[in-house]
């Protein structure tokens, strides 16, 4: 993976007094929010979220592990999308969304740390 996409994963956990079946749409959302905050923040410039939209497909099963990846769609100076999927090892995704950034004109570790050929680039 490099700039423009990303990756997470957690492991589902229930507390003794949870459902057998876990999943909050928060730990889901939280997920998939980490995978785009890579992704689009990947090539140095601070991007950050406009939009999210999220479609939550089934519920995550306690002891699977949940992985998120990330996607870019498109890119311009300003704006990026990006496909976000979360699923398990068992292949269904759990949820998938669409999420756009800002891309603003600050660097990651300052403008110094990346070589102008790339800031041009990016």
């Amino acid at each position: 993976m490099g700039a423009g996409h990303g990756a997470d994963s957690v492991h589902a956990r229930r507390r003794p007094d949870q459902r057998p079946r876990v999943g909050p749409r928060a730990a889901l959302f939280a997920l998939a929010d980490a995978a785009f905050e890579v992704a689009c923040n990947g090539y140095g410039r601070v991007a950050v979220g406009l939009d999210v939209s999220v479609h939550y497909a089934a519920v995550a099963e306690a002891g699977q592990v949940l992985v998120a990846e990330a996607v870019e769609v498109m890119r311009s100076k300003r704006v990026a999308s990006y496909r976000v999927d979360v699923s398990a090892a068992d292949g269904r995704t759990r949820c998938s969304a669409l999420a756009v950034a800002f891309r603003t004109d600050h660097w990651h570790l300052g403008v110094e740390a990346w070589p102008a050929q790339w800031r041009e680039r990016y």
